[in-house]
């Protein structure tokens, strides 16, 4: 049987599954379970590799839908120095470009449970960058390497993972919606650490 799926701020709040209403924002984290069939396992750090690509600390990577344009994005919040602030330092929020490219809004307490991002393992303090390896709460087992530090006078991120097996930068996750919200598949796509080629891993229910 496929699971079905309601996004969030895209459809009614709560659908009826098998006679029983579910809320929306559960429907979304039984999505993201989708990801747990192929296991991540935390990579090594990349260092500030110039050849590699450095991501906005406003938005290390986003999560987007067949379904429209709207979009979550994870963000550090971070010092003048480039070091991570506070114990929880990376967050999402909606960017609603449905609305306009400039409106954003913070996740909803009921949302956090399908886009939260858990209290981080580990936030490592190094000489001239910072490490926090943190996971999506939506599948815990697949550990994020967030590497921030200082490039071109500004603060920049990578997030290292795996994909297809390979340690990868990640920069997106598109998930496909089909018929009555089912989900026909969800794509990963980062560039692979090794030499900075495009990899992309798509997964199935």
């Amino acid at each position: 049987m496929r699971r079905t799926l309601v996004t969030l701020r895209d459809a009614p709040r709560a659908i009826l599954v098998q006679g029983h209403a579910v809320p929306a924002a559960l429907r979304l984290a039984l999505l993201l379970v989708v990801f747990a069939a192929s296991p991540l396992s935390a990579s090594p750090s990349v260092g500030a590799k110039s050849e590699l690509p450095m991501a906005s600390v406003q938005s290390i990577f986003h999560v987007s839908k067949s379904e429209n344009k709207n979009q979550v994005h994870y963000a550090v919040k971070v010092d003048a120095a480039c070091k991570p602030v506070g114990t929880r330092p990376i967050y999402g929020y909606w960017r609603e470009l449905e609305r306009g490219p400039n409106v954003t809004s913070p996740l909803l307490d009921h949302e956090q449970r399908a886009y939260g991002v858990n209290e981080p393992r580990s936030i490592k303090q190094l000489a001239t960058s910072a490490e926090i390896l943190v996971s999506l709460r939506a599948f815990p087992e697949r550990p994020l390497i967030v590497q921030v530090f200082r490039a071109a006078e500004r603060c920049v991120a990578r997030t290292v993972t795996q994909i297809k097996g390979q340690s990868a930068l990640l920069l997106s996750i598109y998930i496909d919606i089909g018929f009555l919200f089912s989900i026909n598949y969800a794509m990963l796509t980062g560039v692979r650490v090794q030499d900075g080629q495009r990899v992309q891993e798509k997964l199935h229910e």
